[in-house]
């Protein structure tokens, strides 16, 4: 998240007892789907180093220690400290032999050497870097291997003009209003339902991606372009 937002670190925060339920809840689901499909695409090496930013509460790592098995190394990597206790509460209760470390991190701003992960991920947090993010993705490429690869999972815009038009007015009414009263946090589910009708388009974010210095940078789509798998990879 963004350095010096203390705004967006008290919501994020305040927000963390409801989040994993209304993240299911108002994508019906999917996110946990598009989860497990963009964990189905890595090819980690035995003994994998994977860093994982805006963690959130860990769900993202926890599919990727699934399939990475008990030799990887995990790391976290959050703004909001109640987020990263959830998280850690969560990884000990669900993958208890997996060693995992959560830590708090401002992801422009990475307290990692050079070359420390196979693989940098982040799903449905890039667009709270907004400000940021060419700074965040020449962090997330300093501190991969050659050959390591970017993962970012984020919200999309879908390419079918009514689709996109019948999804915003979704953003705008039942994420902002449902999903505020249960969270009893309304400015919050407006905030998260705008930042994903202003986010930029896969296409854009490809072009981000390449300037920051990634190669063989390609997407997917999900659901008609609700949400979008960018991968990336460094060279050598």
């Amino acid at each position: 998240m963004p350095r010096g937002n203390p705004k967006l670190q008290r919501m994020f925060s305040n927000i963390t007892p409801h989040y994993d339920f209304l993240n299911h809840f108002l994508s019906a689901g999917l996110d946990i789907t598009w989860r497990k499909r963009a964990v189905g695409t890595m090819a980690l090496p035995a003994g994998a180093r994977v860093l994982d930013l805006c963690t959130g509460t860990g769900d993202l790592l926890l599919e990727v220690a699934r399939r990475a098995g008990a030799r990887a190394r995990l790391v976290g990597a959050d703004f909001a400290q109640p987020m990263l206790l959830e998280a850690l509460r969560k990884t000990r209760r669900k993958a208890p032999r997996q060693p995992m470390l959560f830590l708090s991190a401002e992801s422009e701003n990475l307290p990692f050497p050079d070359l420390s992960f196979d693989a940098v991920t982040i799903a449905f947090g890039v667009r709270n870097l907004w400000s940021t993010l060419d700074l965040c993705l020449k962090e997330m490429a300093r501190v991969l291997r050659p050959g390591g690869r970017v993962y970012i999972l984020e919200m999309s815009r879908p390419r079918l003009p009514w689709l996109r038009r019948l999804y915003n007015l979704y953003l705008r009414t039942v994420v902002t209003y449902v999903g505020g009263a249960l969270a009893r946090d309304r400015p919050a589910y407006r905030y998260l339902a705008q930042s994903i009708i202003r986010f930029m388009g896969p296409d854009e974010l490809r072009a981000r991606m390449l300037q920051a210095g990634f190669h063989e940078v390609s997407y997917r789509l999900y659901e008609w372009g609700i949400a979008a798998l960018h991968v990336g990879t460094k060279g050598a």
